[in-house]
């Protein structure tokens, strides 16, 4: 099972790391700690460090040393945010370029089946003529019940394939439907993310 850093273990990390002079970075804390998500414990060590200020050391040498250790852990965690900041940033980007590119397609897609509903239309229009022909055939004879059976099995061969079509296409907008679901998902959270992150 995958271990979850807690507060508490990182800042025993922290001190340990501390006490042997090491940096904090997020290797020597996942070392140190004995696992855990690198965001976590990057997020955890920002925490800890910027309500923390440990005491100095009592010697001028252990104090620069330690001033030294301090300055590149605060450096390297004003890095690290600036770059998830940066990443979080562009992910926002590709979603919002995403969604508009799915709303583009959602939109052709409702007027294709808009489309297939006006040929649907057409279709009843044209089978309640063939079944007008089907009362003026039967009057007319042998003949012309003939021709009713051919045109009702074009109209029957038309509503199947009409039919075919307006399903592809309804699986098609439910999926378009879920993705644009999904995509709107993805951002609220890229953007309650950046929201905490920036928070912090």
């Amino acid at each position: 099972m995958k271990k979850i850093a807690t507060r508490d273990a990182v800042e025993r990390a922290l001190k340990l790391l501390r006490e042997e002079g090491k940096n904090f970075t997020p290797e020597n804390l996942r070392a140190a700690v004995g696992g855990g998500s690198y965001n976590t414990l990057i997020a955890l060590r920002n925490e800890i460090l910027s309500e923390q200020i440990p005491p100095p050391p009592d010697n001028k040498q252990a104090h620069e040393a330690f001033d030294a250790i301090w300055s590149t852990a605060v450096a390297q965690g004003r890095t690290e945010r600036e770059e998830e900041l940066a990443e979080a940033n562009q992910t926002i980007e590709q979603l919002v370029a995403e969604n508009h590119k799915l709303e583009t397609e959602m939109s052709a897609v409702l007027d294709r089946a808009q489309r297939g509903e006006m040929q649907r239309d057409d279709l009843l229009a044209q089978l309640g003529a063939a079944n007008e022909s089907v009362i003026q055939a039967r009057a007319s004879g042998e003949q012309h019940a003939a021709k009713l059976a051919k045109a009702l099995n074009q109209v029957t061969s038309l509503q199947k394939a009409h039919a075919a079509a307006l399903e592809k296409l309804r699986r098609k907008l439910e999926a378009s439907e879920a993705k644009a679901h999904d995509l709107e998902l993805a951002l609220a959270r890229a953007e309650t993310r950046l929201e905490e992150r920036t928070a912090a």
